[in-house]
């Protein structure tokens, strides 16, 4: 005897594998048609904006952590400017670590980005 919950329960995951179906199936045809197959690798420009992104994002992480340090790295705006660069080497100086202004593992983990 089935009883209410599981009867929804199974209703619920045959939908949604149904609806997943026909979206991998039907939705994606055009582009098939099309030529461009159902997956496209990741053209050497988008890796590259993807590697720019994530370059921002680590620079602006960097900043924030050295001015609420009381370093000031002037704006979090993800650019490694001059005074980016030497708060990031007095930080590192002031913590025994390789003090040339560029960010690596063990100033990141210092800084508490990595673990």
């Amino acid at each position: 005897m089935v009883n209410k919950t599981s009867y929804i329960l199974v209703v619920t995951i045959t939908c949604f594998l149904a609806s997943t179906l026909f979206m991998n199936c039907f939705l994606v045809v055009p582009e098939a048609l099309a030529g461009e197959g159902f997956y496209r690798s990741p053209s050497s420009r988008e890796i590259k904006e993807e590697q720019m992104r994530s370059r921002f994002n680590l620079i602006k992480a960097v900043q924030h952590k050295l001015n609420v340090k009381g370093y000031d790295a002037g704006p979090v705006d993800g650019f490694m400017g001059p005074k980016t660069e030497d708060a990031l080497t007095a930080f590192q100086k002031e913590n025994g670590l390789i003090s040339d202004g560029t960010i690596r593992r063990q100033t990141l983990k210092a800084l508490g980005l990595v673990q």
